[in-house]
């Protein structure tokens, strides 16, 4: 016998955390591109095939828009860890539909030390750890750490959030990570953060990257 519970975003009774209706608004992305995410008639959109990003594929559920934004909010600045099963569940099912194959490590953007500290935990590893359960993949939390103090990339232009991330992670080792690699982190808007990251496990031994991510910012919401 199941246990009715209210939906975590409209209150209804349901024996999951958000009821039917719900599920089925959610701003699920269809149609796009498997490399940057955003909305293309074929796998790759022309200006991916003309200039690739530094990672092999893209996994991600939704755009991000109402309730999804507000459900990320939640969950990274309110402290509503609860949600971060719900999505790294959602991240897995949209990765199995895919068809791509499955990375071998996953490994979290880790968060500034100072940040960490005021929210109590990295939504990022959250996300990482979910995923690992669902498909046995080891979460490798210990290999690249965040270097310096760098503002918040939101509300900066494209231009600021690379500058802002330029060389804000390093190896904290020699042999980092080898094989086919996914960065897990919660937003993917200009993907200045998954290149650094990208660029820093390639260079310790990474063969293949990956992106996972929960929800892409939509074009017209992207910082110029």
């Amino acid at each position: 016998m199941y246990r009715e519970f209210p939906c975590a975003l409209c209150g209804a009774s349901c024996a999951d955390l958000i009821c039917r209706g719900c599920d089925r608004d959610l701003p699920r992305l269809a149609t796009a591109c498997n490399r940057c995410g955003l909305p293309s008639p074929s796998p790759v959109c022309v200006a991916c095939q003309v200039r690739p990003p530094c990672w092999e594929c893209l996994v991600v559920p939704y755009t991000f828009a109402y309730p999804i934004d507000k459900v990320i909010h939640e969950f990274k600045y309110f402290g509503s860890v609860f949600w971060g099963a719900f999505l790294a569940r959602e991240m897995v099912r949209r990765g199995l539909a895919s068809g791509t194959p499955l990375p071998e490590a996953l490994v979290p953007v880790p968060a500034h030390p100072h940040r960490l500290a005021d929210r109590g935990f990295n939504q990022a590893v959250e996300l990482a750890r979910g995923i690992g359960r669902e498909l046995d993949i080891p979460v490798l939390t210990d290999k690249i750490v965040r270097v310096g103090s760098h503002p918040q990339q939101v509300g900066l232009t494209a231009n600021q959030r690379r500058k802002n991330v330029h060389g804000a992670f390093a190896a904290a080792g020699r042999d980092v990570v080898t094989g086919r690699v996914a960065i897990v982190d919660d937003i993917l808007t200009t993907g200045a953060t998954a290149k650094e990251m990208a660029k820093v496990l390639l260079r310790s031994g990474a063969n293949e990257i990956q992106v996972w991510v929960v929800a892409r910012t939509p074009k017209a919401l992207r910082p110029r």
